[in-house]
């Protein structure tokens, strides 16, 4: 008896279950297909719900206050619905239908009057004070986007500055005869390109030109594989490892029936019945991984990188490390609920602390370097520099492969050490 008869024992027994085996492989699918909706790119590409969604009320009735809504509503970073008045714009959001309110009281074409020329030499001082507030503008948002609403006071307060600037402008005489001769040098200029005087006008007030590209939607497929380019490599490397589960639970039933114990006594080395044991898991931890990817690609549009062919590296070395901490794990635990306890909470915190959950990028630099104690962050590491580089450099690649491969003759190391059949 051979390293190859254990093995061949081993896929027999996970083969006939085979619901069990394929619910294992599809699993991690519908939970990334359930993510991947929650993100609002569901095979559509869609990602308005990544969007800033804003109630717009303008309260001021001078030319200037609606060209600034037209303008903040035409930012592809925001989705606008405009509201009549105050109170029920403000109630949308505790209906949950916006994210923030913008309102543009009737106060902004005074404090506008009020400018001069100067005051834009000084936008963060002076009459203007760098806040909305200055020009009678409010923003309420809900409590969730508090760390986010300062960036977005910003952006609006930019917009606002860029759409009063030629009206305050054209109060100095030279600055306004200026602008005059540039206004009439554009319409000339469309006059000969066969413009209307509809369109001239609409052009020259800032409006987008109809059929031109501005009424375009914006394209959200730059980046091909969107959220999927996190979302697949993610939480393949979390169901990789929740594989130690069932090799943890195909050893205990091993040592209640004594098969330990009878295929000790044959003539077979210690190691590779492990071994036997071990790989097809790491068969199975493969197909899944390569699934998960082939479906990345197929259904989400996910794009592999430049340099594909390296990511069969990193789908091994990744495998053979959550294989390797299976059996490490197999061998220590003695009981079906030390598994669901111990191994469940082992994986799930080593996956929140590694990225698997979210994007590492986003993670506090203090816990990204945490994370390097766990194999799943240098797994991360490799697939984000293919998947999400356009040059991937290898070195960094190969060396996660290597730090990975590492982890992997460790855990079967140790657990080959500390294993007892009888116990």
């Amino acid at each position: 008896m051979g390293i190859w008869t254990i093995t061949r024992k081993e896929l027999l027994l996970l083969m006939r279950d085979l619901r069990a085996f394929v619910t294992l492989l599809i699993f991690p699918l519908v939970f990334i297909l359930i993510i991947g909706a929650s993100t609002g790119e569901l095979l559509t590409g869609d990602s308005d719900n990544q969007k800033v969604q804003l109630g717009l009320v303008v309260e001021a009735v001078e030319p200037v206050a609606a060209q600034l809504g037209d303008v903040v509503a035409r930012q592809d970073g925001f989705i606008v619905t405009r509201y009549d008045d105050q109170e029920t714009a403000v109630a949308s959001i505790a209906e949950g239908d916006n994210r923030m309110v913008m309102i543009i009281g009737e106060e902004f074409d005074a404090r506008v009057e009020e400018l001069k020329p100067s005051d834009l030499l000084n936008p963060q001082g002076g009459r203007l004070g760098g806040n909305l507030d200055s020009l009678g503008i409010e923003l309420e948002g809900r409590p969730a986007i508090d760390q986010l609403l300062p960036l977005i006071r910003e952006v609006l307060y930019a917009l606002t500055i860029q759409t009063i600037t030629p009206e305050i402008a054209k109060k100095n005489n030279r600055i306004k005869a200026t602008l005059r001769a540039a206004e009439n040098r554009r319409r000339r200029e469309l006059r000969e390109a066969g413009k209307s005087e509809e369109e001239i006008e609409a052009i020259i007030a800032g409006k987008p030109e109809t059929g031109s590209e501005s009424t375009t939607a914006p394209d959200t497929t730059t980046r091909p594989g969107g959220v999927y380019q996190e979302i697949v490599p993610g939480y393949t490397v979390l169901f990789v490892f929740f594989m130690i589960n069932i090799m943890a639970r195909s050893f205990i039933q091993e040592r209640e029936i004594g098969t330990f114990r009878r295929l000790l006594l044959a003539p077979i080395a210690p190691l590779s019945l492990f071994l036997g044991k071990t790989i097809p898991f790491l068969l199975l931890s493969l197909a899944q991984t390569a699934l998960l990817f082939g479906a990345g690609r197929l259904l989400f549009g996910m794009n592999w990188g430049t340099q594909p062919w390296v990511l069969l590296p990193v789908m091994l070395a990744t495998s053979l490390a959550a294989t390797g901490l299976g059996l490490l794990i197999a061998a220590m635990v003695r009981t079906d609920s030390q598994v669901s306890a111990y191994a469940t909470f082992l994986v799930i915190v080593m996956g929140g602390i590694s990225g698997c959950f979210i994007p590492r990028d986003w993670l506090p630099e203090a816990l990204r370097t945490l994370s390097l104690v766990t194999p799943q962050a240098w797994s991360l590491i490799a697939y984000n520099e293919l998947l999400n580089t356009e040059a991937p450099d290898l070195q960094i690649v190969w060396q996660a492969c290597g730090v990975l491969l590492l982890f992997g003759v460790v855990f079967i190391a140790v657990g080959t050490w500390v294993f007892r059949p009888d116990e």
